[in-house]
């Protein structure tokens, strides 16, 4: 809550770094592996060995825990999660898909506002508190980036964002 006060306020200092979003990705995943193995989810995606990020490592490390989080809370058994992590010559570029219900567009409308839960009535999500998104949005526009979702209901949810990168961004330029 002290760090999202902070961030609400642009009251924080980035430390920017160089660092491979891949291993980040893979560390933030480890965590849920027990998850996985439990709902004998598929995860495809984390190949691309050399996609690199210059962010905040570990503010980008609390947006990459909470897409897998929620990717993980509304897969169903048996499904798929799958990334899609690269760089282009300006930006990195992140995605997460899971399998699933998907979501309404009058919930995509709402996702990343502060306290929202999609369908609360018989939502699976009876453990979070709805900040997760909305302190992801905010530490991407904090790096300059974009945060979006697509989602085809009974088919799948996406999330994906976006920072600035350039190779020689560390050395000032």
């Amino acid at each position: 809550m002290m760090n999202m006060a902070k961030i609400e306020s642009h009251n924080i200092r980035l430390n920017m770094q160089r660092f491979n979003l891949i291993s980040l990705t893979v560390k933030c995943l480890c965590t849920f592996e027990e998850q996985v193995k439990n709902k004998n989810i598929e995860v495809v995606g984390l190949e691309n060995l050399r996609a690199r990020a210059y962010a905040d490592f570990d503010l980008i490390y609390q947006v990459v825990y909470n897409l897998i989080e929620n990717a993980i809370k509304f897969t169903e058994e048996g499904g798929y999660i799958s990334f899609n992590i690269k760089n282009t010559p300006t930006e990195t570029y992140f995605s997460i898909r899971n399998s699933g219900a998907g979501i309404s567009e009058e919930d995509i409308q709402l996702i990343f506002d502060k306290f929202y839960k999609t369908d609360k009535s018989r939502s699976q999500d009876n453990s979070g508190v709805g900040l997760g998104l909305y302190l992801s949005s905010l530490i991407i526009g904090l790096h300059n980036g974009k945060i979006k979702v697509n989602s085809v209901i009974d088919d799948y949810t996406e999330f994906y964002f976006s920072i600035p990168y350039k190779k020689n961004q560390e050395k000032g330029s």
